[in-house]
């Protein structure tokens, strides 16, 4: 940009040097006007004038040059820069944003917007990895404490038996965190071809309830199903996958003789499931975090999890264009709504 600047400058300073010289050259020709014929003088008469307005010109142009340039160039200079600090990783770097109304003002302002977007997704990065690798150290350590203690000579059968079953637990649990991460990995870089067929909504929402049966017969829910028949087109995998992890953390978070509801309505645009149950509840901050990977309300992990499963859930519906929207409050059960597009 500089060096564009300096060719610009160098060009309009020769056009006024060689205006200046042709209005020098043919102003010692003037002298001699009355000794030439008379159309000889209309001639360089004419050729005088045009000199003139060319050198006047000249002269316009090079203040506005001295006047605008600045404010063009040097924005795009310090864009320049900041792109540069952006691409080795400091994603703190601002521009400063003139008031300005032209295509320039709005793009040192997408560029803040997209320095800002970007020292968030570092962000979550860094917190994934730690999170990631946090998950995993818990069943390790646990798995390798039961390992030492099946080592041991003097051990009875039943505590053998006991031992191993808690190092099967926990490898079950290290294998859906490592799927559930996977399937996350692969929502996030579009990498899961959405292959959208015509199927029954209801009927798919009622074979992951029967699949949990054993979740709610064991707390003793009530039922309180309304799912007419409906008809969706989309990716049937991955939507079976939404209302299995949905109603499954509805019965992890419910008391015991609770009540489970789940409605289904199908209008001409767009057809919406609501799961309701009368379960623990969430306060405000679990329900605005509750859709980030790997946020836990219950700090204390009482309920088994891992913060993956409403994160899959956003990600499976905002991959069909609909949109989940939460309700809840401590002791008050939670409604979730998911609304997808026909």
């Amino acid at each position: 940009m500089k060096y564009f600047q300096k060719k610009l400058m160098l060009i309009f300073s020769w056009v006024i040097i060689l205006s200046s010289l042709a209005s020098i050259v043919i102003t010692d020709f003037w002298r001699d006007l009355n000794l030439m014929p008379e159309y000889s003088r209309k001639f360089m008469g004419f050729a005088v004038r045009e000199l003139s307005l060319l050198l006047i010109a000249s002269v316009v142009m090079w203040l506005m040059v001295r006047i605008l340039m600045p404010r063009i160039v040097k924005p795009i200079i310090k864009l320049n820069e900041a792109t540069k600090e952006l691409t080795v990783g400091n994603f703190d770097v601002r521009v400063e944003e003139e008031k300005r109304a032209d295509e320039l003002g709005e793009l040192l302002h997408n560029f803040n917007i997209m320095a800002k977007e970007l020292k968030s997704n570092e962000y979550l990065k860094t917190n994934f990895v730690a999170n990631v690798s946090h998950e995993f150290k818990t069943p390790l350590a646990v798995m390798n404490g039961y390992a030492g203690l099946l080592a041991e000579e003097k051990i009875d059968d039943n505590l053998r038996i006991e031992y191993a079953q808690m190092i099967k637990n926990e490898t079950q649990r290290l294998s859906k965190l490592t799927e559930n991460i996977l399937r996350l990995s692969k929502l996030n870089a579009q990498e899961i071809k959405i292959k959208k067929e015509r199927f029954e909504l209801s009927e798919q929402i009622r074979r992951a309830l029967l699949t949990l049966e054993t979740g709610w017969n064991d707390k003793s829910l009530s039922l309180d199903i309304d799912m007419p028949e409906a008809y969706y087109v989309g990716e049937e995998n991955l939507l079976y996958q939404v209302w299995f992890n949905i109603i499954e953390n509805a019965i992890k978070f419910s008391n015991n003789g609770g009540r489970l509801s789940i409605k289904l309505k199908d209008a001409p645009d767009e057809v919406s499931v609501t799961i309701t149950d009368t379960g623990i509840g969430m306060d405000e901050e679990t329900v605005r975090e509750m859709f980030e990977p790997f946020y836990q309300g219950d700090s204390s992990h009482e309920h088994e999890g891992n913060g993956l499963g409403m994160a899959i859930v956003k990600k499976i519906v905002d991959l069909h264009g609909g949109s989940i929207s939460a309700k809840s409050a401590p002791n008050m059960g939670t409604k979730i709504t998911v609304a997808l597009p026909k």
